[in-house]
């Protein structure tokens, strides 16, 4: 399966691995124990960003909101992948500069990835300016893998890391 994942971070390289990164500096311990109960075998820069980390200028959603649809798949959809471990992709370089034009800057980079696994979401699901309700709902709906309601989705895949990057295609 081809698909095109892109650089907000500027830290991608062709050939490099990302994978999971384990921490050993949490504190309180308590707070490690449960970073480490979540996500078994270490966070994605995902992960780190909306779990580990207090985020700082999240374009598509947020903390709280990427808690919710975690829980909601630990207890309902425990075999897909947890968004705090995967990196995100889309599956053509129209949607990839579609991405870039609503949450990026046209310097970003978009690079090539060839997973053996994947999970496909609606993005627009992960909307944090919902009410909870709604939230759930929105999560049950993404973790079905099914559309938001209103037409138009924007179709994400997660790709469980680790996960070797591709050419650089952009």
């Amino acid at each position: 399966m081809e698909l095109y994942t892109v650089d907000r971070a500027g830290s991608l390289a062709t050939g490099m691995e990302c994978a999971l990164v384990e921490h050993d500096d949490i504190i309180p311990p308590e707070i490690a124990r449960l970073v480490r109960e979540y996500c078994p075998g270490g966070v994605s820069r995902h992960g780190d960003l909306y779990l580990v980390t207090t985020p700082r200028d999240t374009t598509v959603t947020d903390a709280n909101t990427e808690m919710l649809f975690e829980l909601v798949r630990r207890s309902k959809y425990p075999d897909e992948p947890s968004r705090y471990q995967s990196l995100f992709a889309v599956d053509n370089l129209e949607a990839a500069s579609v991405f870039i034009a609503r949450y990026g800057d046209q310097s970003h980079r978009v690079f090539r990835i060839d997973p053996a696994v994947a999970f496909r979401a609606d993005m627009r699901l992960l909307d944090a300016r919902m009410s909870v309700a709604v939230k759930a709902y929105f999560a049950e709906l993404y973790w079905q893998g099914l559309p938001h309601p209103d037409p138009g989705p924007f179709w994400e895949w997660l790709v469980p890391c680790p996960v070797v990057i591709g050419e650089q295609v952009r």
